[in-house]
């Protein structure tokens, strides 16, 4: 179906039909000048040999997308036009409203699509007023980027009494795919991807412990185990927002205005504030901001707390004859257990009463046992 559709009216077998009875309309359009999504990849490594054993490498990966796919909004409300009609009624949550303003009559104050929103003056609602055709639309359009760069080192050691492998990430992933579409302002669209994860070390080790040369080769003093991986990461984008819809756009551009720079807090302190809410101010009435403005902090602007972990387990293999083996293992997750909040759990409404609060975390230690016969 090709837009703008114009409904049909005048004349014909229904021409007193009710569109609004199958309000809302519910467009996802699949745009049909789409280009195929791609990527490019890119790398650079340099490796070294410590020993027989060691192995060192850094390395430099990097990956840009184009045209990726995501729903972009193709109707919104116009701040102004509402603003212009706010003596007629409209005002947040109202854009798609009917307004007589100097004996003319507006449908709606949403633009992108059509300007005019009205199927015809001679269709009416349920309540005989006539009918806004698009209260929302959007389609499906390739036309997103992404660019992620980072810094990649390893030290490996394969033994066969040690083996331990350390990883560390510096990263950056920027893309204008992850925040809300700001069809006013598209720059500002572009910032953090929700899984941007700056830092990440990753120790993962296992030691066949020596009892048997410490206390003689026997069946107790063999095959023992001890095995872990130790996680340090900071955490993913915080999504920032003001509900309200006092930006008048009908398609959630409301944000808080920073007016401070921002300071982070210990979550683990009782209030467990992770950034000071007084950082923000918040359009939380069109009396205490001007309607028609989105707030000047992005989305996606800093990222939320980091995390620590250690899963770690402890091992025993016994012998029991030439085809029998028993396995008896303990693992504990989060072993000492640490509190490591959440940044999805991190509320960034600045309309909320917890906006900067840490409001749940991760499961604390976990531990199961179990045993294995092999035969």
């Amino acid at each position: 179906m090709h837009f703008p559709f114009v409904y049909p009216e005048g004349p014909g077998p229904f021409p007193n039909f009710q569109f609004g009875s199958l309000m809302p309309l519910y467009v996802p359009g699949y745009f049909n000048h789409n280009q195929t999504q791609m990527a490019e990849h890119y790398s650079l490594s340099i490796q070294r040999q410590l020993d027989r054993a060691t192995v060192v490498t850094i390395a430099y990966v990097g990956t840009e997308g184009h045209h990726i796919q995501r729903g972009q909004n193709i109707v919104y409300g116009s701040a102004p036009l509402c603003e212009a009609l706010a003596g007629s009624g409209c005002g947040p949550g109202g854009e798609a409203g009917v307004y007589t303003l100097n004996g003319q009559n507006y449908y709606g104050s949403m633009i992108g699509l059509i300007d005019n929103q009205t199927i015809s003056p001679k269709y009416e609602n349920s309540s005989g007023g006539p009918v806004v055709a698009f209260a929302e639309a959007n389609w499906i359009i390739n036309n997103a980027n992404s660019n992620y760069n980072s810094l990649q080192a390893s030290v490996e050691r394969r033994a066969h009494d040690v083996t331990f492998l350390v990883s560390y990430t510096y990263a950056k992933s920027l893309d204008d795919a992850s925040a809300i579409y700001n069809p006013y302002n598209p720059s500002r669209t572009y910032g953090p991807s929700t899984f941007d994860m700056r830092q990440n070390l990753v120790l993962s080790y296992n030691w066949n412990v020596p009892f048997d040369r410490w206390f003689g080769a026997r069946r107790i003093s063999q095959g023992w185990y001890i095995t872990g991986i130790t996680r340090f990461y900071t955490g993913v984008p915080i999504s920032l927002a003001s509900t309200g819809d006092f930006a008048l756009t009908n398609i959630g551009l409301d944000y808080p205005n920073q007016i401070a720079p921002l300071q982070k807090e210990n979550p683990h302190d009782p209030a467990h504030l992770y950034f000071n809410p007084a950082d923000f101010a918040s359009n939380l009435s069109c009396g205490y901001e001007v309607c028609g403005v989105t707030g000047s902090a992005r989305q996606f602007s800093f990222n939320g707390p980091g995390a620590i972990n250690t899963d770690a387990g402890v091992e025993k293999a016994t012998k029991i004859s030439e085809r029998v083996a028993l396995n008896f293992r303990i693992e504990m997750f989060n072993i000492f257990n640490h509190p490591n909040f959440l940044s999805s759990a991190v509320v960034g409404n600045a309309a909320s009463g917890q906006f900067g609060q840490a409001t749940n975390t991760a499961p604390g230690r976990i531990g199961q046992i179990s045993g294995k016969l092999i035969f």
